[in-house]
């Protein structure tokens, strides 16, 4: 009888000690093919991660290296295995059947898969950042996420606008559909607004580098765009186009131009980058459009953790947020000078109090310019 005791005993303490250390919550984030590295959008979201952990007293379960702030919430991500919906899916379903609370999908190529995995998981909410699905339901366990980076865009537009002496300034995007014709026409509004001259037909040059999602992955192809871009007279050229960026960049340090990157400060991330040629060519990013995807995995993490659920919704974020900006580091800080920053702020100001309206669209761009 004794024994039958101590055994009773015993499952009763391992249950209290696994009820003591189990997480309260659990929350994924799926990256899309690119993952984690891109120096660039998964890596924002990574860092959303890394700042749900530091706040929340939580961990990553599958990166030993991420600093561990306690035991009430488990975080983990995933990489695809290969550019298809099935993989995606099959990610998505993974962090489902894990028990997950909330699953963020980063890209809009969780469009089509997004809707599957959350029929089948009811009680995972999954929140699709970039995407769009219209008509969602009340009861639905999908949030959409959206930025307004036509908005962060106009910013460093101004930027390039002001810098810009006498010469031309470029926009390389990456897929040429419109989620990227945002980044597009918020720059050129901006260069507009911050220099007329820079209306005139050819004197902002853009380029796409494809029709497909690996035109994000093919930075060959955006080096050889920057090259030409610069040999027709620009001084500047900012990017919309993921990893494929890094060829920017190269092709900015070899002509001693000014590259302007996104998602990301990228002149602070190469800069710190182990690789001495890469960490050289920060010296010519003269700033980023910041798109903080951080912000809708820890701002919609808090909600959860803070009130045991989301609401599914529809959610913009932009310079409302602090969401979309514009970096400024030490290595960029003694080239944007004071007059350029205030009038930048000014700008922010107009825009955030609806006095300033920016084009998000290439129809509205054409009227911006038309004015």
């Amino acid at each position: 009888m004794k024994t039958i005791y101590k055994l009773i005993f015993l499952v009763l303490a391992i249950s209290f000690v696994a009820a003591q250390t189990a997480p309260k919550y659990k929350i994924g984030l799926v990256f899309d093919a690119s993952g984690r590295g891109d120096k660039s959008f998964n890596d924002s979201a990574y860092e959303g991660l890394l700042e749900t952990a530091q706040n929340f007293k939580g961990y990553i379960v599958n990166d030993p290296a991420a600093p561990r702030h306690g035991n009430e919430v488990e975080l983990k991500y995933l990489t695809p295995p290969n550019n298809s919906n099935p993989a995606r899916l099959e990610s998505l379903r993974q962090m489902g059947r894990e028990g997950y609370n909330i699953v963020f999908a980063v890209g809009f190529l969780f469009t089509e898969t997004i809707p599957v995995a959350a029929k089948e998981f009811p009680n995972t909410n999954y929140v699709l950042i970039d995407g769009f699905i219209p008509d969602l339901a009340p009861d639905s366990n999908i949030t959409i996420v959206s930025f307004a980076e036509h908005e962060g865009s106009f910013l460093v537009g101004m930027i390039a606008g002001m810098m810009n002496q006498g010469g031309k300034i470029g926009f390389i995007g990456g897929m040429n559909f419109p989620l990227i014709h945002k980044f597009e026409s918020g720059f050129r509004a901006g260069a507009i607004y911050a220099n007329p001259n820079l209306r005139q037909r050819g004197q902002i040059l853009v380029e796409y580098i494809g029709n497909d999602a690996s035109a994000f992955n093919n930075p060959e192809r955006a080096y050889q765009i920057a090259q030409n871009m610069y040999r027709q007279g620009a001084t500047i050229i900012y990017h919309a186009a993921g990893g494929s960026g890094m060829g920017l960049f190269r092709a900015a340090a070899e002509a001693q131009k000014w590259a302007i990157g996104v998602d990301a400060d990228q002149g602070a991330v190469l800069a710190a980058d182990r690789n001495s040629a890469i960490a050289a060519q920060a010296r010519w990013i003269l700033t980023s459009m910041i798109k903080r995807v951080n912000r809708p995995v820890l701002l919609l993490s808090r909600d959860l953790i803070r009130n045991g659920r989301i609401t599914p919704r529809y959610q913009t974020f932009g310079l409302n947020f602090d969401a979309v900006g514009f970096a400024l580091n030490d290595g960029n800080r003694s080239q944007l000078s004071r007059e350029i920053t205030q009038k930048i702020t000014d700008a922010r100001v107009l825009i955030r109090n609806n006095q300033l309206t920016v084009p998000s669209t290439r129809e509205q761009l054409e009227t911006w310019i038309s004015r």
